[in-house]
């Protein structure tokens, strides 16, 4: 699948829509993880939003990630979290 760009005005319903669309694509590959890539403080509205959307109201293959533990997945995937020791944080980095 190529890149797709929804466009429109704000509650024009672009989210519902792809919400709507991610759903039933999760529904027909249960075999499939599905990603969907937010900001930090949209996780819990996000998923609010899916579970309220879900015929089943669950889901099981939808994973709602911030950049932040799409990162840390990827790390522990390949490992690199073991060699590299403890990633510093936001209070580390103000010290620094």
């Amino acid at each position: 699948m190529g890149l797709q760009l929804w466009l429109g005005n704000s509650g024009s319903g672009k989210s519902h829509n792809l919400y709507k669309r991610i759903i039933e694509e999760a529904e027909n590959n249960p075999s499939l993880t599905y990603l969907i890539i937010v900001p930090e403080q949209f996780t819990l509205t996000t998923q609010k939003d899916i579970l309220r959307l879900h015929p089943k109201h669950g889901i099981l293959n939808i994973d709602i990630l911030s950049f932040k533990r799409l990162a840390h997945r990827i790390f522990e995937e390949v490992g690199f979290k073991n060699v590299r020791g403890v990633m510093i944080d936001d209070m580390g980095k103000n010290l620094i």
